[in-house]
C-alpha cells in the first residue's frame, strides 16, 4: 500500500488530542507516517504528545504562525505518496487510511480525492448530510462542498499549484481546494466517511464567521482577478472597490478550465449575497440598489430597470431564493 502521511495542527486542544492521535495510530495502516505541529501549547498537550511519541513519526512544539503555517511545515516534511490534515479537534474513522489508499492505488492517475464525514458534537452523532458527488466547476467556485478531514491528495500536487495560502486564517482549505480543481486535476468524489468533524464551543467553525467571510471574499477575488476573460469582471471589481468590499489578491491562480459570461454572473451573485443582505439588514439601501442594478445592467436574462422590478421578480436566475426575498422588499419599500 501507498505510504500515506497524516499532518495534525495543534495549539491548546489538551481536551481534544489525545482521541484525535488515537484514532490515526489505532488505524493499523502499515505504511503511515504521522507528523504533529504543535504551536508551542500551555495546556496538556505537549504531554499528551509525549505520551504517544513512539508512534508518531515526528513532532514539535514550537510558536508559529498560524495554522496554515503549522499544516504546510508538516506538508513539507512530509515524504508519504498520499497526504492529508486530520485537525487535533477531528477523527479518522475506523479503516479510514486503507480505503483511502485503494482508491488511489486503483487510479494511478487520480490526485484529489474527497470523502464524506460524520459530523458529532458532545452529545453524539449528528444526522448524516453527505455532500453531493456531482458538483459543477461553476458551483466550486461558489460553495464548499467538500469535507476538510475526509480529503486526501498526491504530494506532489504542491509542486503545481504551491502549498497554502499563509495570509488565509479560517478558509485556507476552500483556497487549496479551489486551486486544484482550477487547475483542472483529476479529482474523485466517494460516499465513504473517512472522518468524524467535531463541533464545540471552541472550535473555529463556530466562532470565526466573519474571519471565514473575509477569507472566501478574497478568495473569489483572486480567482477573478486570475480569470479575468470578461468585461464584465473589472465592472463587479469596479463595484466591490465602491462597496468597500474588495481585498487586495496575495497571489494569482493557474486555471485551466473554461467558464462562460453567465457563469461568471452567477458566481459573481453567489458570493455578493450575504452583504447584499446584510446592506439589507443595516438599512444600507444605496448599496444594495447598486448590487441589483449590477446585474439588472450585465445579465442578458434579467430585464432592464426600466421594465420595473415586479417583472424582475419572474426573472431572477442569479440570486436564488435569498435574493428574490430581497427584491419583494426592496419592491415594497419602494412602493
Amino acid at each position: 500500500m501507498s505510504k500515506i502521511s497524516i499532518v495534525t495542527p495543534s495549539f491548546n486542544q489538551g481536551e481534544f488530542i489525545e482521541e484525535t492521535i488515537l484514532s490515526v495510530i489505532n488505524q493499523g495502516y502499515n505504511n503511515l507516517e504521522y507528523i504533529v505541529i504543535d504551536g508551542g501549547s500551555t495546556d496538556d498537550s505537549v504531554g499528551i504528545i509525549k505520551k504517544y511519541e513512539k508512534h508518531i513519526t515526528y513532532w514539535i512544539s514550537e510558536k508559529d504562525k498560524g495554522q496554515s503555517h503549522a499544516i504546510n511545515k508538516g506538508f513539507q516534511l512530509a515524504t508519504g505518496e498520499i497526504v492529508g490534515w486530520l485537525n487535533s479537534d477531528d477523527l479518522l474513522e475506523e479503516g479510514a487510511l486503507e480505503r483511502i489508499a485503494s482508491f488511489f492505488n486503483r487510479e494511478p492517475e487520480l490526485e484529489v480525492l474527497f470523502g464524506q464525514w460524520q459530523e458529532f458534537d458532545s452529545k453524539g452523532n449528528r444526522p448524516k448530510n453527505f455532500n453531493p458527488l456531482e458538483v459543477s466547476n461553476v458551483k466550486w467556485m461558489y460553495s464548499s462542498l467538500y469535507a476538510q478531514p475526509s480529503t486526501f491528495y498526491r504530494k506532489d500536487i504542491f509542486n503545481k499549484i504551491g502549498y497554502l495560502d499563509e495570509s488565509l486564517k479560517f478558509s485556507m482549505d476552500n483556497d487549496l481546494f479551489k486551486r486544484m480543481i482550477l487547475f483542472g486535476s483529476k479529482t474523485k468524489r466517494t460516499n465513504e466517511i473517512f472522518s468524524k468533524f467535531r463541533w464545540h464551543d471552541q472550535s473555529k467553525s463556530s466562532t470565526l464567521h466573519e474571519i471565514c467571510r473575509q477569507d472566501n471574499k478574497k478568495i473569489f477575488i483572486t480567482f477573478l482577478e486570475s480569470y479575468n476573460n470578461f468585461s464584465v469582471i473589472d465592472k463587479f471589481i469596479a463595484l466591490l472597490h465602491e462597496l468597500e468590499l474588495y481585498e487586495k489578491p496575495n497571489q494569482k491562480y493557474i486555471i485551466n478550465i473554461v467558464f462562460n459570461r453567465e457563469e461568471i454572473l452567477q458566481m459573481m451573485a453567489h458570493n455578493i449575497s450575504f452583504y447584499a443582505g446584510r446592506f439589507y439588514n443595516e438599512g444600507k439601501f444605496e448599496a444594495l440598489n447598486k448590487i441589483i442594478t449590477f446585474f439588472e445592467t450585465e445579465s442578458a436574462v434579467l430585464m432592464l430597470r426600466e421594465a420595473g422590478l415586479g417583472r424582475i421578480l419572474n426573472r431572477v436566475k442569479y440570486l436564488g431564493p435569498s435574493g428574490i426575498r430581497i427584491l419583494r422588499k426592496i419592491k415594497q419599500l419602494k412602493a
